[in-house]
């Protein structure tokens, strides 16, 4: 990877670690109008949500590589993929 390339992507990155995202900005619009008792349940449910999140993106990355690893899906996709990068 170049040094500038690096950089830029060093930029963008800690911009985006540096920027709370939208469950940061719920749970603490929730702790201004209500207090400890009205946040706490939403962050048990932003918990909750990533909790599932993760588990099907566990199963499902488990099932395309099952399913690539078996071949079933590898080579349809391959020549579905190639005329698209033909016309670019």
């Amino acid at each position: 990877m170049e040094p500038f390339t690096l950089l830029t992507f060093t930029i963008a990155y800690a911009i985006a670690v540096l920027v709370p995202g939208p469950g940061v900005v719920a749970v603490v619009a929730r702790a201004l109008g209500g207090g400890f008792k009205g946040a706490f349940p939403m962050v048990l449910g932003i918990l909750a949500g990533d909790l599932v999140y993760f588990v099907f993106a566990v199963f499902g990355l488990a099932a395309v590589a099952t399913s690539v690893r078996s071949g079933l899906h590898h080579r349809p996709l391959g020549r579905c993929r190639l005329p698209a990068l033909h016309r670019l």
